[in-house]
């Protein structure tokens, strides 16, 4: 066999097994579906903590973050709030965080103590209930108020209870 002949049954050999693991990887990966909203406080109540975590960052950061909300009271929304009227009358009285699904899904983690990485930081509706049944039931918050000593102060189900905590 010639030489030209060895390096390119090399180069084809190379180039099936990269196509074949993309392929392979594109599959495993599809399999993995996102996760979706769900009620994630729904079981929590008024003088429960209440876990501030960041989405995706390092131990020392969260801790960090935790400090600087202790002692204060802080309210957090879920939802959008629809403009930014609401929003700015809230944060004028109250510090403010606002969490996205993937916040919330990464406090969600942190609960469960899943110590396996999830895509872009989100644990599937299917596991949390195959892990906690309950959470499907109970009210839906919009907004919690935390209090000094980072316990749950208060649900805000309706925006109109928000119109008027603002006030």
């Amino acid at each position: 066999m010639a030489n030209w002949q060895k390096l390119a049954l090399a180069g084809l050999f190379a180039a099936i097994v990269f196509y074949g693991g993309a392929i392979w990887m594109g599959i495993r990966f599809s399999k993995q579906k996102p996760g979706v909203p769900i009620n994630t406080f729904a079981t929590f109540a008024v003088g429960d903590p209440m876990p501030l975590l960041h989405f995706e960052r390092t131990a020392s950061e969260k801790m960090d973050d935790i400090d600087s909300f202790r002692g204060k009271p802080v309210l957090v929304y879920f939802y959008s709030l629809g403009g930014t009227e609401l929003p700015a009358r809230l944060a004028a009285k109250h510090t403010v965080l606002a969490l996205s699904d993937e916040k919330r899904y990464a406090i969600l983690k942190d609960l469960l103590g899943k110590p396996q990485p999830f895509v872009s930081g989100r644990i599937t509706q299917s596991e949390i209930r195959s892990q906690l049944p309950w959470f499907r039931q109970g009210p839906r918050p919009r907004a919690v108020l935390v209090d000094a000593e980072g316990r749950i102060a208060r649900f805000f189900e309706k925006r109109s209870d928000l119109e008027q905590f603002a006030n």
